[in-house]
């Protein structure tokens, strides 16, 4: 069988502060995601999570991924699986089901809140069969609410994960692609995920069980970067990987190239090619420090513009007449860090005022690198005798 593994498209996603809109962008990249399906000869093509952005996406999110699955499953035949990741409502994932015959190729697994866990086990609801492999799919779940209560503040996220899957897979011979949206231990953060410190797995840990050796491959999303976990140790008997994302989604992704995985399993092996996908656009992030610096971006940013998205952080002296024409040409400006400096600055010279003009005097020479004399200071410091005696009398 050859899969085509994905996730975190986040369908609807803007871009962080500007707020611009990147349903084109991602339009582009879902269409060469087709290109590769028909190319490639795909036989499942796997959505591991977070689909869309939000719990409510646009119409223009639900039209991408619509036309998507019309494509793929309804024109070429294709099987696709879809669960819900932590920015997707498993009720939109699973209201897809009910459009057209094109869709009738597409699983969309989710967990029917209405159902205790137990129940969605042993219903077999999180089970996908494909030409003699079976899809075990853990979709995101964000609490504890789906477990009987006997077992709430008895059993952690790790051990439940363990439980429900060995479960699952005691009542399965035929070997298995394990699919689910969870944050592993020791995966590398591209810094824009939201970070579930308490449902943590280890996969070390899961691949010590008895029904690890039936996992053939697990298709992880979360975490945007793409990596195989757990490197060559010993004993180890998953082929882990997470996909990541389709488009860098902010600032936290830069340099991160994108990729989808087409995963091949035959009898005695499974190998995962990395596919790149091309990035209409790009996150790019410039440290100034003088006018200069901002005179040079501004002179470089039509061009840079046309395919990144680019952030600016002030590191120096920059005039404030550069700065908003940054920010005209659609450039984010982070200015805060310099802007405290320059804040405490001023705190501190008005301290001093209020304190000794004396020392005002002698800490601007300082910063200054000027070389201030004795007499300058006796002078000065007398000055400020008659001026104070004046305002008593």
């Amino acid at each position: 069988m050859k899969l085509l593994h994905t996730a975190d498209w986040h369908l609807g996603c803007k871009v962080p502060v500007l707020g611009y809109d990147r349903i084109q962008e991602q339009a582009t990249v879902v269409n060469e995601i087709v290109n590769v399906v028909e190319k490639e000869n795909i036989d499942v093509i796997v959505i591991a999570g977070d689909v869309f952005d939000t719990y409510l996406p646009t119409i223009e999110a639900e039209k991408i991924l619509n036309n998507f699955i019309a494509t793929v499953s309804g024109d070429l035949g294709k099987d696709i699986i879809i669960i819900p990741g932590n920015h997707d409502s498993d009720e939109k994932i699973r209201s897809l089901s009910i459009l057209p015959h094109k869709f009738s190729k597409t699983k969309f697994v989710t967990i029917n809140k209405s159902k205790s866990i137990e129940n969605v086990v042993k219903d077999g609801d999180l089970v996908v069969d494909f030409n003699g492999i079976s899809f075990v799919c853990i979709p995101f779940i964000s609490s504890f609410r789906y477990l009987p209560k006997s077992y709430q503040g008895e059993i952690n996220y790790s051990d439940f994960f363990t439980r429900v899957v060995g479960r699952i897979l005691d009542t399965i011979d035929s070997d298995v692609v394990l699919v689910s949206h969870d944050t592993i231990v020791g995966a590398e953060y591209s810094s824009t995920e939201v970070k579930y410190d308490y449902q943590n797995l280890d996969i070390y840990t899961i691949s010590k069980e008895d029904f690890a050796p039936k996992i053939r491959y697990w298709a992880l999303g979360h975490i945007h970067k793409c990596q195989k976990l757990g490197g060559n140790k010993q004993g180890f008997v998953i082929e882990a990987w997470y996909s990541g994302s389709i488009i860098q989604t902010d600032f936290g992704e830069i340099g991160d190239d994108k990729c989808i995985l087409i995963v091949d399993i035959s009898d005695d092996n499974v190998s995962v090619n990395k596919v790149p996908l091309k990035q209409p656009k790009k996150f790019v992030f410039k440290e100034l420090y003088s006018n200069g610096d901002a005179e040079k971006l501004l002179s470089e940013s039509d061009d840079l513009l046309k395919d990144n998205y680019v952030k600016a952080e002030i590191k120096g002296e920059v005039g404030t007449s550069l700065i908003y024409s940054l920010k005209e040409k659609g450039i984010i400006v982070n200015s805060l860090n310099y802007a405290k400096s320059e804040v405490t600055n001023l705190l501190k010279h008005v301290s001093n005022i209020l304190h000794d003009p004396v020392e005002v005097y002698k800490s601007y020479c300082k910063e200054n690198s000027y070389d201030y004399t004795d007499e300058e200071i006796l002078k000065l410091d007398n000055f400020v005798k008659k001026i104070k005696e004046s305002s008593t009398l």
